[in-house]
């Protein structure tokens, strides 16, 4: 190796400052080399772990899982058992949706769904939409498009909306979901005074 074939170092490369440039792209079998210009460039790489989006990222995990914890209390006081005891059982079931149908089937055996119906259609209606958005959040790849800055999802094909490439996320559309969630907690706290009460007069 001759000393001008020395790799050279130095800062990493500005990929915005490609765009505009022209290149010739040899192809192997194709004789004549193809004269290029870069219209166009996205590189995604990993964020680095202290980007402020992970707080909001946790924010959404952390507020569903209050969201969920006064749903198992309300299983807990509709099945009459110590916390430990009905916590063996509600780690056993999967998600928001599936507490929900646990609450009403154990409030239709034990005579008291006509007074927290009300409440739990509230509760049914408004889940679903921020469930999957907190899927999203939660289950997604994050990263960041090197020459807008963008902050991006990854999507894989989810079920709702079967899409496949990277989405721009912003942190208003995080914040927004939150907000959503600090709702659902406020209703399921509701939900479980109301079960309690319920669960008084038998």
């Amino acid at each position: 190796m001759n000393s001008d074939d020395t790799p050279k170092s130095g800062p990493p490369p500005n990929f915005a400052d490609l765009i505009g440039q022209k290149a010739t792209l040899v192809i192997e079998g194709i004789d004549k080399p193809l004269e290029i210009t870069v219209t166009g460039i996205r590189i995604h790489e990993t964020l680095p772990p202290d980007h402020p989006i992970y707080a909001l990222i946790g924010r959404v995990a952390s507020d569903w899982a209050i969201y969920e914890h006064y749903l198992d209390l309300c299983i807990w006081t509709l099945a009459s058992v110590k916390q430990p005891i009905g916590a063996s059982v509600t780690a056993q079931i999967m998600g928001a949706g599936n507490r929900l149908v646990t609450i009403r089937t154990l409030a239709g055996e034990r005579g008291v769904l006509d007074g927290i119906s009300d409440a739990l259609k509230r509760l049914e209606k408004s889940t679903f939409e921020p469930q999957e958005r907190r899927n999203r959040v939660i289950h997604d790849h994050w990263s960041m498009e090197v020459v807008s800055k963008s902050i991006e999802q990854h999507r894989a094909k989810p079920k709702k909306e079967p899409v496949f490439g990277y989405v721009p996320v912003s942190d208003d559309t995080l914040k927004g979901l939150i907000g959503e969630i600090s709702q659902l907690v406020m209703q399921a706290n509701q939900l479980h005074q109301l079960v309690g009460e319920a669960m008084k007069s038998l």
